[in-house]
């Protein structure tokens, strides 16, 4: 229990960045509805040169809980589903900052469930 969440939202490749500037927004006012929620802080894309790349398309939200020693579970659930209705086509993904950070460096993949197919037939 890091006592913060990291929420991604992964809008269709080609998405603007005004687009993504309204999704993160509706998704903060959101995520801030709950009152366990501190504060939220969002990153849309990252440059090439970032170790951690990625398209105007993603958008990471740090979020901070009121007390950080609480079991937050039940609220990141709602906040899932409120996402998910929100944005039927975006994808969510939920984890602590850390532990999505070590996955990342693990795996090469910035999700929490990763499927990687190998083979000369990929049909």
């Amino acid at each position: 229990n890091e006592g913060s969440a990291l929420v991604t939202l992964i809008a269709a490749p080609g998405t603007s960045l005004s687009g993504s500037q309204e999704i993160g927004l509706e998704a903060e006012r959101i995520i801030l509805q709950h009152p366990e929620i501190a504060s939220v802080s969002r990153r849309t894309g990252r440059a090439e040169q970032d170790e951690h790349a990625m398209g105007i398309n993603i958008s990471e939200i740090d979020v901070l809980f009121k007390d950080p020693n609480k079991n937050h579970e039940e609220v990141l659930v709602k906040i899932r589903s409120q996402l998910k209705e929100a944005f039927p086509s975006v994808g969510v993904n939920m984890g602590q900052p850390l532990s999505h950070l070590i996955d990342h460096m693990l795996t090469g993949v910035s999700s929490a469930l990763a499927l990687k197919i190998f083979g000369p037939d990929l049909d």
